[in-house]
């Protein structure tokens, strides 16, 4: 499971504390959902514009922080 990691926040963490749904995040955010599949489970990354979607949706809780903790992982992962 994801998890917060020293204070940064996961989009799946962000969802389930504020009882949101991925189906929440494609109708705001215009994106497939498949491709918000895969934000979730930090298969993909969000291009920028839909970070700062999300920022602006996650009043600030899923920010550019989180998303490059997203990237490390990614990257460590393979």
């Amino acid at each position: 499971r994801g998890g917060c990691y020293r204070g940064l926040v996961t989009l799946k963490d962000w969802l389930e504390q504020d009882g949101r749904t991925q189906a929440w995040i494609v109708r705001h955010t215009g994106t497939s959902r498949s491709v918000v599949h895969d934000w979730v489970h930090g298969r993909k990354i969000p291009t920028p514009d839909k970070q700062a979607m999300i920022e602006l949706l996650s009043g600030g809780a899923v920010g550019p922080a989180d998303w490059a903790l997203a990237r490390h992982l990614k990257a460590a992962a393979r």
